[in-house]
């Protein structure tokens, strides 16, 4: 270590401190001081309701109300949907209602039924009756037990901050998962809808709800006219509104809220109009399906099925309050039926509390969110309710009303109680076919449109494919077959990509910035190209008496030795552009495929970094799953492209393996289309060359650099991997030893498993390499207060607008004997202050480490500066072309 630190002077030593496990711990694992924010942050209404003001409560009063309104006849018809009595959809909608303001995060989100949610519980409560039929359990218990053990597991999801898992579960499978359920949906209700709810058995396949729907058609009766009627009307509506939204800016909210209400007008309009058909009708007589009097406790026909059971008078509010039951056999039978429904609780809330909040500029809590379905799910079967989530349709009234906190949900909560209490009357007359159009038209907007589709199909084709197929899949076997398949296609493209990615070889160009010269979109006159070419020619000329113009003839690239600053690299020029490059003073080195793979211009001089040095980047990482295949990519492309270095000797051909080549030393190469600035693919190395000039022998092998920068993580197969990779390299080499050179390797952990496999250190088990540099930068302190004082960081290093105004400048100048001062010197003729701070250099990478680069382009330096030195002194330097 004593050496490093003597390697390092003048400066400052920097030692890399590798991670422990107990260090990790200490991070990670909360002190006594953090219990208490932890458990208040179990409780966000905690950092606003000190704050409540008059002005907040007129608001959430105005949007509680607005989204009760709404709420009532949506939830009632999710809960027919869901096979069981309408109240309970009024109980599940006031749980969420009532207690999301305790535990959630976003001002915008209304818990309650939602129509895929009830469909799910609708057909887990089927499974559930039909695997179990000797129990005799009801549909409510079945519904309320499900409901407590969805909310069990997202509890432990959110206590745990678990809600990353749902980013296993890619976009296209929710999107075809939500289309598939709208179509589900839609075609279970029209059968209720056209009033042939009899002959069609809503509990099928979609496709056979279709065809046998298809069938009964001439079976329609006067539901027809009010399911058709009420569908067009809340069409209608939706389109007018929208349509006024866009003409009167004036009286936006108004049109906003006016359209959120139209559920509720439709159905207000229709329960009138049964009214005065049916006032003085017996149930039994009705002219079309109404809710009538609704049971206590008793099944109730989904709005797709009849009902042949008695109804008994009903007896407003919370009929049904009570414990869930937790039979073993019921749970038993709940629990495989249990996934598709908490993954769809968890993404739908999720995403809507995101969405909303980018919208409105505030950020929510993911497990926090978690956590507050969680207890609405947990507590809401006791009162009667089943699973509930975020609802979109609901979130989006409460935005659109101008809500402030989630104490609105309180006001929500309080219409459902007084629907619950003194509309009873009026539920009477409610049509079921006008409940059927509303869960049509509300689950309408879940269809994901032809637009969304186009941009997928542009963004990535075989999402496109995934979604069709889990939409068939849901529609012609089942919802959750649908979510499997597409997030198993997810997953296999995802592994397979990874698996398969092969890497990519850099080539290094030479790039200028232009900040004062445009490019217009049309072929410029003939005058204009006179004109750039004059202007060209006085650059030119200008360039050259500076000593930056070079010739356009084929050269050897310049010293990698040499400063970035005065290397200039050779570009051939065609015989129409006899212009050439100058190296302007703020030029830099970029890296791009050799291969030309990447969307860049075809006629740029791609070089390689030097005759046996090799870029290469990972794509995806580095890992167990494409280890293989990048160290295959590796090894074929480095012994391809070099010679060996000692050549075998056997006393008998037979000797020989027979994977060997005869003369692996008289090997040769086409080098030009490595540098080939015209954008055509290089020619493989069995492809005859043109002429004798383009004839080079390979050159012996210096140095590999890799480019690490998606490598955040790694695993003991990749590394041993690697170092089977230098080793066989290596005997390649022999007696040389490969150089191996790593750049933006930032993960301590991964450098840790790095360098304990003999990486980025100088000493090897079987030799020592040249020990390259290491990269300065400039620390800032205090005048005053010396090497401990406090670290200033001005942005990027750079010397603000201020100090060139004041015409600053630079200098290196020895410092204490530790490292180098370099100072700021302003100009006093120009009255600016004198800059009290000093900056020193010191190391950017651990100097213990120095094969681990800053970046890609200090490690190619490194690496063409030691074999530019080895080669030059060996007195073998290979050339080659530049065309």
């Amino acid at each position: 270590m004593a050496g490093e630190e003597q390697g390092a002077a003048p400066f400052e030593p920097y030692l890399e401190e590798e991670p422990t496990i107990g260090g990790w711990l200490r991070e990670h694992l909360p002190t006594r001081h953090d219990i208490v924010p932890f458990i208040t942050s179990f409780f966000p209404f905690t950092s606003w309701i000190g704050r409540y003001n008059s002005r907040w409560l007129l608001a959430d009063a105005i949007a509680g109300v607005t989204l009760g309104l709404v709420v009532i006849p949506q939830a009632m018809a999710y809960a027919l949907l869901a096979g069981l009595s309408p109240e309970y959809g009024l109980y599940t909608s006031f749980t969420g209602a009532t207690l999301y303001w305790l535990f959630g995060t976003s001002k915008d989100v209304a818990i309650g039924a939602t129509a895929v949610v009830s469909l799910l519980v609708g057909k887990t409560v089927n499974e559930v009756l039909e695997q179990q039929p000797d129990q005799h359990y009801t549909r409510e218990q079945v519904a309320r037990t499900h409901a407590f053990l969805a909310g069990c597991v997202l509890l432990v999801f959110g206590l745990l901050r678990l809600d990353w898992l749902i980013e296993f579960i890619p976009h296209v499978a929710i999107a075809a998962f939500i289309t598939g359920a709208a179509f589900t949906i839609s075609l279970s209700q029209v059968p209720a809808l056209l009033g042939v709810q009899a002959e069609v058995n809503s509990k099928n396949a979609p496709y056979r709800v279709f065809v046998d729907t298809c069938r009964a058609l001439p079976h329609t009766n006067l539901d027809a006219a009010i399911g058709v009627s009420g569908l067009v009307l809340l069409a209608l509506i939706k389109w007018y509104c929208n349509r006024m939204e866009k003409r009167d800016l004036k009286r936006v909210r108004m049109w906003n809220m006016f359209c959120s209400l139209r559920l509720s007008v439709t159905i207000l309009l229709f329960t009138f109009v049964s009214f005065l058909v049916h006032r003085k009708v017996p149930f039994e007589d009705s002219k079309f399906r109404i809710l009538g009097q609704l049971p206590r406790g008793t099944h109730h026909a989904s709005a797709g099925a009849p009902d042949r059971r008695p109804r008994i008078k009903f007896s407003s509010g919370f009929i049904h309050n009570g414990p869930p039951s937790f039979h073993p056999k019921l749970i038993m039978a709940i629990l495989p039926q249990l996934p598709p429904t908490v993954i769809i609780l968890l993404i739908e809330h999720i995403a809507i509390g995101k969405s909303f909040g980018r919208i409105n500029e505030y950020t929510v809590v993911p497990s926090q969110e978690l956590i507050s379905i969680a207890f609405t799910n947990l507590t809401g079967p006791f009162v009667g309710a089943y699973a509930s989530t975020g609802s979109f349709s609901g979130t989006a009234i409460l935005s659109k009303a101008g809500v402030r906190t989630p104490l609105a949900g309180v006001f929500n909560g309080f219409v459902l109680v007084l629907a619950l209490y003194a509309l009873t009357s009026i539920l009477y007359y409610i049509p079921l076919a006008s409940l059927s159009a509303l869960i049509i038209h509300a689950v309408y907007n879940l269809i994901t449109p032809p637009a969304e589709l186009i941009r997928m199909w542009h963004t990535a084709p075989p999402d496109l494919v995934f979604f069709f197929v889990g939409v068939l899949v849901a529609i012609f076997d089942s919802l959750e077959d649908g979510i499997y398949v597409t997030v198993a296609l997810s997953l296999a493209l995802l592994l397979l990509r990874i698996a398969k990615s092969s890497g990519q070889f850099l080539g290094r160009v030479t790039v200028y910035p232009n900040y004062h010269h445009s490019f217009a979109q049309d072929k410029p006159s003939h005058d204009a190209a006179e004109k750039h070419n004059k202007h060209q020619a006085d650059d030119l000329a200008e360039a050259g008496s500076h000593g930056l113009i070079i010739s356009t003839e084929r050269q050897r690239p310049a010293s990698p030795s040499k400063t970035a600053m005065s290397q200039v690299q050779p570009v051939h020029q065609s015989e129409n552009d006899e212009a050439s490059v100058s190296r302007l003073p703020l030029a830099r080195d970029a890296f791009f495929r050799l291969d030309r793979g990447e969307a860049i211009n075809p006629r740029l001089a791609i070089i390689s970094p030097y005759p046996g040095v090799f870029a290469f980047r990972f794509p995806n990482g580095f890992n167990y799953i494409n280890q293989a295949q990048l160290i295959d990519t590796l090894a074929n492309r480095i012994m391809s492209h070099t010679r060996r270095t000692t050549v075998p000797e056997y006393a008998h051909p037979g000797d020989r393996p027979w994977n060997e080549p005869s003369s692996p030393n008289n090997k040769s190469i086409r080098m030009g289309p490595a540098f080939d600035s015209s954008g055509s693919s290089p020619r493989s190395s069995s492809t005859a060359p043109t002429s004798e000039e383009e004839l080079q022998p390979l050159p012996t092998l210096r140095a590999v650099v890799l480019d690490c920068a998606t490598i955040n993580h790694t695993d003991s197969g990749a590394i041993e991997g690697l170092a089977e990779l230098r080793a066989q390299l290596d005997r390649w080499a022999a007696p040389s030893l490969v150089e191996w050179h790593f750049a933006h390797l930032r993960n301590g952990w991964t450098r840790k498993a790095f360098a304990a496999n003999g990486f980025g250190c100088c000493n090897r088990s079987d030799g020592t390499t040249a020990r390259p540099g290491f990269s300065l930068a400039a620390r800032y302190e205090s005048e005053a207060g010396g090497v401990g004082g406090a670290v200033t960081t001005p942005p990027a290093g750079r010397v603000s607008n201020d100090e060139e105004s004041c015409g600053s400048e630079t200098e290196v100048a020895p410092g204490d004997g530790e490292d180098i001062e370099v100072k700021s010197q302003p100009s006093e003729a120009a009255g600016c202050p004198r800059n009290e701070v000093r900056r020193r250099l010191a190391p950017v990478t651990a100097m213990d480490r120095p094969y681990f680069h800053a970046d890609l382009a200090a490690a190619v330096e490194a690496a063409t500066r030691h074999a530019s030195a080895s080669a030059s002194h060996s007195g073998c330097v290979v050339g080659f072309t530049l065309k």
